[in-house]
């Protein structure tokens, strides 16, 4: 199986999200329907700007391939981090380091993912009472 590394480019102001997929025509069209729904596109900053400015706005295009499972990750975080996408003023990734959940992610991993998920969450929701 082949693996990719895209980057999907906001042509209003050159922002970049960084992911990795093994189907990149597929993954594009994921992104565009969570985009297109209002529950998701609250959630990841991508969605909040493909909803809000249109997704004719948006180019994708791989930057690197692999066979190996074990390297996507890596090369998800160069990319990541060559770009900086997580920055605000260059990206819409969430953090330097690839969170991907695909069949090569460890089920400790997912699990460690979930929890960071959800603390940040309540933490957000504990920041809104305070106000």
């Amino acid at each position: 199986m082949t693996y990719y590394v895209y980057v999907i480019t906001d042509v209003t102001n050159g922002k970049v999200y960084v992911g990795q997929t093994n189907n990149p025509e597929y993954r594009f069209g994921q992104h565009f329907r969570r985009a297109r729904s209002n529950r998701r596109a609250r959630v990841q900053r991508l969605y909040v700007a493909m909803h809000e400015k249109g997704l004719d706005k948006f180019t994708m295009k791989t930057v690197a391939k692999t066979e190996f499972p074990d390297m996507i990750n890596h090369l998800e975080c160069y990319w990541i981090a060559k770009l900086k996408a997580c920055l605000d003023k260059h990206g819409y990734n969430g953090g330097w380091n690839g969170t991907a959940h695909s069949e090569h992610t460890t089920a400790e991993r997912r699990l460690e993912l979930s929890c960071a998920r959800r603390e940040r969450a309540r933490k957000s929701y504990q920041r809104r009472l305070v106000l």
